[in-house]
């Protein structure tokens, strides 16, 4: 039978068709992992520029640059309409482009509607004092990149990344105007952040979580976003993490909105030089006295009693002068409240006697009358 088999024209005919099937299939991958290759080749050298390597600058390059880490953002700007040839292909507006980018934060990739621009690493070193300071130059811009540059810059308020948004506000701080706060709110990295909040606490308004951010750095902010990348499925522990971190920061701001919604968490869960840190940053006379009256150690307890005020320090604190009363609306926070009226967020607090940053709507509160 054996025999009979391997002689079987018809086992014969199928062997062959199985190598032909096996030889056909191979053929295939090869051209799809072909095309795949040029396909993400393409695509990947479209979308990120070409890091080519450090160079020195020349003299004459040096020279304009040491007087344009002099000028403002809007003198700079001027500078873009000037084509005037410096050497090595480059113009004067090159080079202000060039500090735009790197010390003025302009959002280029906005600004070029997502276009990539080749680009090359420089170390530009400052004749005072001999300081090296890393600079990014693009030596290939044509006019119509100049032109759409131009047009973003006149036709945008804030025309900066993220990165230089939040450099604004960190100066700005409360002075900051509400359109300036929105413009950050807009970035990629705030909303990420502040989905994670919301997905956790629901109802926090976006200005806190803005205040929580301003106590830490754009690293920060940076570091965080990638996190919560990392870690999408798990939003409570990595809030709770951001919370904890910003506390250990010092920010008052952080333990508010903590012990605003996850109180019993930061009682149980968090050991005692955590929650040290968490009363050294509150006022919040409901926690320190759990915290007083609980089962912590001594010394956890005594900061809490310290911190408390003695009874005759809290009574209300009478307002020396007029003041207007406000009924707290639904979406109102101390942010908006105080720009509304054009005065500090302390001012209202002082005038009320309030601590705490959360307001309810249909609460009475005073608002200062300036003379």
């Amino acid at each position: 039978m054996e025999t009979e088999s391997f002689h079987n024209p018809f086992v014969t005919k199928i062997k062959l068709l199985s190598h032909l099937l096996i030889l056909s299939v191979g053929i295939n991958i090869g051209f799809g992992a072909t095309f795949f290759y040029n396909y993400i080749k393409k695509n990947f050298e479209s979308v990120y520029h070409v890091e080519l390597p450090e160079v020195c600058l020349k003299k004459e390059h040096s020279d304009l640059l040491q007087n344009f880490f002099l000028m403002s953002f809007d003198e700079l700007v001027l500078e873009l309409s000037n084509a005037t040839l410096i050497s090595d292909g480059y113009e004067i507006r090159d080079l202000a482009l060039a500090i735009l980018s790197s010390y003025h934060y302009l959002d280029l990739e906005k600004a070029l509607r997502g276009e990539t621009l080749e680009v090359r690493e420089v170390m530009f070193v400052h004749t005072d004092g001999g300081e090296q300071f890393p600079l990014t130059l693009y030596p290939d811009v044509k006019d119509y990149h100049f032109s759409l540059i131009k047009a973003y810059v006149d036709e945008t308020k804030y025309p900066f990344t993220s990165e230089g948004l939040f450099a604004e506000l960190k100066v700005m701080k409360e002075q900051s105007p509400t359109d300036l706060a929105l413009s950050f709110m807009h970035s990629k990295e705030y909303v990420a952040i502040y989905s994670f909040v919301n997905r956790f606490f629901e109802t926090v308004a976006k200005e806190k979580v803005l205040l929580v951010l301003l106590e830490g750095t754009y690293q920060d902010i940076e570091r965080f976003y990638y996190l919560y990348l990392e870690n999408i499925d798990k939003p409570k522990e990595m809030i709770r993490y951001f919370l904890k971190t910003y506390c250990n920061m010092g920010s008052k701001f952080a333990a508010s909105m903590w012990l605003e919604i996850d109180e019993d968490y930061i009682l149980r869960q968090l050991n005692n030089e955590e929650i040290s840190n968490v009363m050294k940053l509150t006022n919040n006379q409901n926690f320190l006295n759990k915290v007083k009256t609980g089962v912590r150690s001594h010394d956890v307890r005594e900061i809490a009693k310290e911190k408390l005020p003695l009874p005759e320090l809290s009574k209300p604190i009478k307002s020396t002068h007029r003041s207007i009363p406000y009924i707290v609306q639904k979406g109102d926070s101390f942010w908006k409240i105080a720009h509304k009226h054009k005065m500090s967020i302390e001012e209202i607090k002082k005038e009320n006697n309030l601590t705490s940053d959360l307001l309810r709507p249909g609460q009475s509160i005073l608002i200062p009358k300036k003379e």
